[in-house]
């Protein structure tokens, strides 16, 4: 059916000593422990296919959840979350650490449009921030989180409003493109099953899929910069 091949196309807190976060300037390898002990050597991180993610200290094997901070290759990583390991990507009086989870998304089955049918949803990216005011522990980078560490600073608080209206409008955009989508696809298919022309509903579709798109790649772009620009702002007052 041509609708359907139009379809197919568009279709931790943990803390952190003094002495350890001073070694963030090198970019030799060390793993500090959740006592607060700097272990120097040959440190390799391994993420085999099968079985747990763990870390080699001078080749003896350690769980990643033995430790705060690992820098490996030049990178310092925080562990959170338990087992998770999120990258310094902004540094300063406040740092800002960032990890990324894909997600591979769900294979649909069925004709789309016939009874039964079930539509598959897309994979993705989504990032997960972290900060660390000070020596103090890191902490998701909830918006909360944020606006305590910023409210001293205009500009930074500038830029987390702007950073609540973008994901405000982008929620609006999704829900917006998500009802085009279903809207223009429900009426494609019902003009086909009647013989009628169905290429006046095709805009409605396509502009909805535009919208769920940019809302999924734009916004996110445009949040992460205005959390950037705030940080930044921060940091060099």
């Amino acid at each position: 059916m041509r609708v359907m091949r139009l379809f197919t196309v568009l279709l931790f807190a943990l803390s952190l000593a003094p002495s350890a976060l001073a070694q963030s300037d090198s970019t030799d390898p060390f793993a500090v422990t959740v006592q607060g002990d700097t272990l120097r050597g040959d440190v390799e991180l391994k993420d085999p296919l099968l079985g747990r993610r763990h870390v080699l200290i001078d080749g003896e094997r350690r769980e990643i959840d033995e430790f705060s901070y690992l820098q490996v290759d030049g990178d310092l990583l925080a562990v959170v979350d338990g087992r998770g390991l999120a990258k310094l990507v902004q540094d300063g009086r406040v740092r800002f650490y960032s990890r990324s989870e894909y997600s591979p998304g769900t294979p649909g089955f069925g004709v789309p449009g016939t009874p039964g049918a079930v539509a598959g949803t897309p994979g993705g990216s989504t990032e997960y921030g972290y900060i660390q005011i000070g020596d103090g522990p890191v902490q998701d980078a909830t918006t909360a989180a944020l606006r305590q560490a910023f409210q001293d600073n205009p500009e930074s608080m500038r830029q987390l409003d702007r950073m609540r209206t973008l994901s405000t409008t982008r929620w609006i955009v999704t829900g917006l493109g998500v009802a085009a989508f279903v809207t223009g696809a429900a009426l494609m298919i019902q003009a086909e099953e009647n013989g009628e022309d169905y290429t006046p509903y095709a805009p409605i579709v396509v502009g909805g899929g535009v919208a769920i798109g940019v809302s999924n790649f734009v916004f996110p772009t445009m949040i992460s910069g205005a959390r950037r620009q705030a940080i930044d702002a921060y940091n060099r007052d």
